[in-house]
């Protein structure tokens, strides 16, 4: 067979397999004694790797769950504005000021989205209700802007943390690892390859026992642009 390539975003658990069965595949023949140093490297390389990785994805999910936290913060301010609102205007919600806050949405339509679309269209919020007349409008203007300024951290954050992952992943020691192992593979598999022209009683196919044939379906990492 020809030695397969890695993909860049099988997961670390293959990765460590592929290594680990090549490694002690090549410790139980005396002609793999040249090629074990260098499966152990990698084995040895791949475990801060893994620890790097499980603690980026910790960020992101630490990350995920202040952006879901804000998004609750601001979901439950439009319920107050909605209630206050309409004291304010005697229950219509077609009155000037109440579409200027929600425009034709329901209050439940208008906290859908999480964050995104949401914060931008109350972003403007805090400096109308700020410049209300109506003192209990004035109050909610003034709890606003802590929590659209809590929401912006946390999505600056989140954003930050998948970014992390993606360099690590795309450019950093993830991907180094990956390219190192099929490097490794691939020159190993080429020493393997040529032992049997030159030991006779060798079968032609004696590179390929000391690669995994039966592997699971790709074990593929999350698209770039994914939370987690």
């Amino acid at each position: 067979m020809s030695i397969r390539t890695i993909e860049p975003r099988t997961s670390l658990a293959l990765i460590h397999a592929e290594i680990t069965y090549t490694l002690i595949r090549l410790k139980t023949h005396p002609l793999g004694a040249p090629h074990i140093a260098a499966f152990e490297a990698l084995r040895q390389t791949w475990t801060p790797v893994h620890a790097e990785e499980l603690s980026l994805r910790e960020s992101i999910a630490e990350a995920q769950a202040r952006v879901d936290a804000a998004d609750d913060e601001l979901d439950d301010f439009v319920g107050r504005l909605d209630k206050t609102m309409r004291i304010v205007t005697h229950d219509d919600r077609n009155h000037p000021l109440y579409r200027f806050f929600f425009g034709k949405k329901t209050p439940s339509a208008f906290r859908r989205p999480v964050l995104g679309a949401q914060l931008e269209a109350m972003r403007p919020w805090t400096a109308a209700l700020a410049g209300s007349d109506e003192p209990s409008l004035q109050t909610l203007g003034a709890e606003l802007a802590p929590k659209i300024a809590a929401a912006d951290a946390a999505l600056k954050n989140r954003d930050a943390a998948i970014e992390a992952r993606d360099h690590f992943r795309d450019l950093g020691p993830r991907k180094k690892l990956v390219d190192a192992l099929n490097a490794t593979r691939k020159g190993t598999f080429g020493a393997l390859s040529r032992l049997p022209h030159e030991k006779p009683g060798l079968p032609p196919s004696f590179a390929d026992r000391f690669f995994r044939r039966d592997t699971a379906p790709a074990d593929a990492e999350p698209a770039a642009s994914a939370p987690v």
